[in-house]
């Protein structure tokens, strides 16, 4: 019997929705998935991600812990740790899916367990996207995660982003004057899967009390509460419902320290009555939850000017909202978004200056005809569709490596 492929998902945090997407469409196609993640184990839903990798090792251990508990951290959960390092070395893998939160990590991933195998850089958040300097960037990051970014770029044999497809052609002259890309890249977007697709829901909340409901389903970063509060509020004043489903809002605190900080975080908007918390769900229960809004909104609200993200970004919550068969609300600044939903007609944009009409903008939208072309844009905006385009590359990649070795 044919020995199956290895794919390996070395993964910097804890693991991402579309790579649950990813692994189940790979074990479909006749793949092992396994999963290497550095941080601890309660961090994620494990029995969640078996049903997609045939194997998970967690480093069950996290780097961003206070300083002055790391000794008896350490002696806690070192053991765990350098299991996990001693099976990094020994993985055996057809291919590696190198994706970083934390770039430094996937530096060293590189450099000591995998120089010899076929390495993609599978980058999740773009550091270098978001400052316009060097200056700038090392305000707010580290000197070492910023050169780990830039040799995760130059030291894989292929880069995949999430974002539009062109926008590595604009990270260089920023942080960087240069950087070497390989030349195999691939813009292989966080898209819907079939398995997570809910039926129209007949059901809404807005049926019952003829008031809008729009929903929020991502993260949260710290030191965001008083913008996302200012901007929520000029949504509740317009008498809309608002209903937030956070994710990693608190992930650095206890958990009887969440609600606490929650309140904190939206201390501007919490007591008014059309604002709505709720706590978090797993995946697949999330979105039939949310499916009983009118529309899903995806702000981005960004302190700085020079930050390219915007313009080229994506993310998991547009395949949340689609999934969910509900039309999505988005910020005018994410240019490359508004380009895949105008080809769809969904392109339901927004800025400042019309933001107090929203209420009145929506309501006159012909919303049967909007759940149509979502029905419509999920079915190509899925991981089915693409995944040959993945699976593609990856045989490049790895073609490319072996003829490389002799």
């Amino acid at each position: 019997m044919e020995k199956k492929k290895r794919i390996v998902f070395y993964v910097s945090f804890e693991p991402q929705i579309f790579m649950y997407k990813l692994a189940k469409e790979f074990r479909k196609r006749g793949y092992e998935t396994v999963l290497f993640t550095i941080c601890e184990k309660d961090k994620f839903n494990w029995d969640f991600y078996k049903e997609v990798f045939d194997k998970i090792i967690c480093s069950n251990f996290e780097f961003r812990k206070p300083s002055l508990k790391t000794i008896p951290y350490f002696l806690k959960r070192g053991q765990s740790l350098v299991k996990f390092i001693i099976q990094s070395k020994f993985a055996k893998p057809y291919v590696i899916l190198g994706s970083s939160g934390i770039n430094w990590q996937i530096k060293l991933a590189r450099k000591y367990f995998f120089k010899k195998d076929p390495f993609i850089f599978y980058t999740y958040d773009i550091r270098s996207q978001f400052f316009a300097s060097k200056q700038e960037a090392l305000e707010k990051n580290p000197g070492f995660e910023l050169e780990a970014e830039k040799y995760n770029f130059e030291h894989c044999d292929g880069v995949i982003h999430k974002g539009a497809p062109d926008e590595l052609n604009y990270i260089e002259r920023r942080i960087f004057d240069k950087i070497n890309f390989p030349d195999l890249q691939l813009s292989f977007l966080p898209y819907c899967s079939k398995d997570f697709y809910v039926p129209l829901n007949k059901n809404k909340l807005s049926k019952k009390d003829k008031e809008l409901h729009l929903v929020y389903v991502g993260f949260f970063w710290t030191g965001q509460g008083k913008e996302i509060s200012e901007f929520f509020n000029k949504i509740l004043n317009q008498k809309i419902h608002l209903h937030i489903y956070p994710i990693a809002l608190a992930y650095h605190l206890p958990k009887e320290q969440e609600k606490e900080y929650t309140q904190n975080f939206f201390s501007q908007c919490i007591h008014n009555s059309y604002f709505h918390i709720h706590e978090t769900l797993p995946p697949k229960k999330l979105i039939s939850e949310i499916s009983q809004y009118d529309f899903g909104i995806y702000p981005y609200i960004s302190r700085s000017k020079n930050n390219l993200e915007p313009i080229f970004c994506t993310g998991n919550k547009i395949a949340s909202y689609l999934e969910a068969s509900i039309p999505m609300v988005f910020t005018k600044d994410l240019n490359y978004l508004e380009k895949l939903m105008k080809s769809y007609g969904l392109n339901i944009s927004y800025d400042e200056k019309n933001i107090s009409i929203l209420n009145k903008r929506l309501k006159s939208l012909n919303y049967p005809l909007l759940e149509k072309k979502v029905e419509k844009a999920r079915e190509d905006y899925s991981v089915e569709k693409n995944f040959d385009r993945l699976e593609e590359f990856i045989k490049q990649v790895v073609t490319k490596k072996n003829q490389n070795r002799f």
